[in-house]
């Protein structure tokens, strides 16, 4: 084989974020007027990382639980027993965002979740670090 047919082959995307969205939701940020190729890359990786981890996080909880699958409060769980995701402000956003207080009070598409001690101990996490901005900022339109 080829060199540059390998080379070629590990530059596609086969699975993951698709670039073209990833771009129009970097580009819907007022600072950002355009985006290399590169950079979606580099975006659509990180935010592939993020996603294993906190569904791994959440995995664990839910094995110890002795379920086989995971719920919403364990992801609070997770969220809020990380320093990582605790500095980036995911419990917070997990608790102001519309749509996860629809999953919490059992409005939303998941169905109604239980009240168990996740909850409360995601509630007793309310505090924000200072000079940092919630991860989901960036794609919050103005």
């Amino acid at each position: 084989m080829n060199a540059d047919m390998s080379h070629n082959n590990s530059l596609s995307q086969p699975f993951g974020l698709p670039l073209s969205l990833v771009k129009k939701i970097a580009c819907m940020d007022s600072e950002v007027q355009r985006l290399s190729t590169d950079a979606a890359r580099c975006i659509s990786k990180a935010t592939e990382l993020f996603v294993e981890f906190l569904a791994v996080k959440s995995l664990e909880r839910s094995s110890s639980l002795k379920r086989k699958n995971f719920k919403f409060s364990d992801i609070q769980a997770a969220a809020s027993h990380d320093r990582r995701l605790r500095d980036m402000g995911l419990p917070q956003f997990l608790r102001e965002d519309e749509v996860f207080q629809e999953i919490q009070s059992g409005t939303g598409k998941g169905g109604k979740e239980g009240n168990d001690e996740t909850s409360e101990a995601v509630q007793k996490d309310k505090h924000k670090p200072l000079n940092s901005r919630a991860m989901t900022d960036f794609y919050r339109i103005s």
